[in-house]
């Protein structure tokens, strides 16, 4: 399969060298941006407000498995896109993608064209689910380019190849629906956390390479932007890896409140402490951390999964703490059933 993306932009460079996007290149990979961001989920996951990077999962939603609905977006100034190519992976098998959740956005989903709006107004119509990539014109909406996606679940992985195809010759570059790189995603797609998926940190991220042998448009990640002389001369394409913004999904673990090597009599003293302060004032905090370090301490000290942090909760890990410091392996589950 990425043999034949390989031959794909191979073909899409080919093609456009003989009808040149007039544009320019980006200086750095300070000037492009593949962003993956959480979009949606449901109770008992956080995506962080403001970090749309971090993902905390609560210990009940990791236990029976949960949806993360993800994207990609673009963060750049301008749209000098030739091609762009991109691998998604995760680091761990307990979190895979939901191949039924993708749709490709260069192609029409609606049999007559559906009203919509751009976020400043601007009324149009369109056959497609608008995306980063596109243009409205005469009041109806187009995709710009072509973008062939491939699920390979072998390798638990997502491969994504958009160019500026040939059909696209009439226009002179791409261009940002509604103003911006980042108005509309660029792809979407859910991603699955396995029901028993352990406390830890995983990452869901964009595929690099650290082979220095490598041309840039043979590792995995990469875009292409055009650098032709502005005397239309000649054409000159500019291959870089752009920056890169993967998501990290937090799974706290039950009881572990401060997030040390051990469940104890300080988690409990601090789901107390907090439980009491919060009687007194709304902007209690449980930790003097980051507010995804807070996130993932709310969700630990919340036992008993009943959306409260109380005495109760105390009470539980107490209980557990206890039990496994004679050496006997309680479950949760046997602790909160009592």
């Amino acid at each position: 399969m990425r043999d034949m993306m390989k031959i794909m932009a191979s073909a899409a460079c080919a093609a456009m060298l003989l009808s040149p996007i007039q544009a320019h290149a980006y200086d750095s990979a300070d000037d492009f941006t593949f962003a993956l961001r959480g979009i949606a989920a449901a109770d008992g996951i956080t995506i962080m407000p403001g970090d749309p990077q971090t993902v905390v999962v609560s210990p009940k939603s990791a236990d029976e498995g949960a949806i993360v609905h993800m994207g990609i977006y673009l963060e750049a100034q301008e749209a000098d896109l030739s091609i762009m190519q991109m691998t998604v992976t995760s680091d761990t098998e307990d979190i895979t993608f939901v191949k039924d959740t993708f749709s490709n956005p260069v192609r029409a989903v609606y049999a007559t064209p559906v009203e919509m709006a751009l976020p400043d107004g601007t009324a149009f119509t369109s056959r497609y689910e608008p995306y980063a990539v596109g243009r409205v014109k005469n009041g109806a909406y187009d995709p710009d380019g072509s973008l062939t996606a491939s699920f390979v679940s072998a390798e638990n992985a997502l491969y994504l190849l958009w160019n500026h195809s040939m059909q696209d010759s009439k226009v002179l570059s791409a261009s940002f629906l509604g103003g911006r790189s980042d108005a509309y995603s660029f792809v979407e797609f859910d991603a699955a956390i396995a029901a028993g998926t352990q406390p830890g940190s995983y990452t869901v991220g964009f595929k690099k390479s650290d082979d220095p042998t490598l041309r840039v448009d043979q590792t995995p990640t990469y875009l292409s932007s055009d650098h032709s002389p502005d005397d239309g001369s000649g054409s000159v394409y500019v291959d870089m890896i752009p920056a890169m913004k993967d998501v990290q999904i937090i799974v706290a673990e039950r009881g572990n409140v401060d997030r040390d090597d051990q469940i104890g009599a300080r988690d409990a003293s601090d789901v107390l402490k907090y439980s009491t302060a919060r009687a007194i004032s709304d902007s209690a905090r449980l930790t003097n951390g980051t507010a995804a370090e807070e996130q993932t301490a709310l969700y630990a000290g919340d036992v008993n999964g009943d959306g409260e942090i109380n005495a109760v909760d105390a009470s539980m890990i107490l209980v557990y703490a206890t039990e496994h410091g004679v050496g006997h392996d309680t479950s949760w589950e046997e602790i909160i059933r009592g």
